[in-house]
């Protein structure tokens, strides 16, 4: 039994989803929560910390050859997050991923590796 649970968090789309359930919802909920200000929120968290998180899903995407339509979760989580929860000019921040995670994938691709 303890091979089956191991097997389900060694797959990478669980380990997609829980990335983007940490860094989409969790910690925006999480400062909201500490009152930090909703510019340092925006700051750190939405202009610093999630671009490079959704560079990282895209590059490792391409290096586990994930299916096209695993870029879409962190960018949906986000962008269903902010709908709930945040103002509605946050949610360019959700396309602004899609493009990030889909750049992140085309640099784990030969075409970009063969350039270098």
């Amino acid at each position: 039994m303890a091979t089956n649970q191991s097997k389900f968090w060694q797959k990478s789309l669980v380990r997609y989803l829980i990335v983007a359930l940490i860094f989409a919802v969790i910690l925006p909920l999480v400062f909201k929560l500490l009152h930090i200000a909703v510019t340092w929120r925006v700051g750190l968290l939405f202009m610093l910390v999630d671009p490079i998180v959704a560079l990282w899903l895209g590059r490792d995407i391409a290096k586990h050859h994930q299916k096209w339509y695993t870029m879409l979760i962190f960018p949906v989580i986000f962008t269903i997050m902010i709908v709930i929860f945040y103002a509605p000019y946050n949610l360019w921040f959700g396309l602004i991923y899609l493009l990030l995670t889909y750049l992140g994938t085309s640099m784990g691709t030969t075409i970009y590796k063969q350039a270098n």
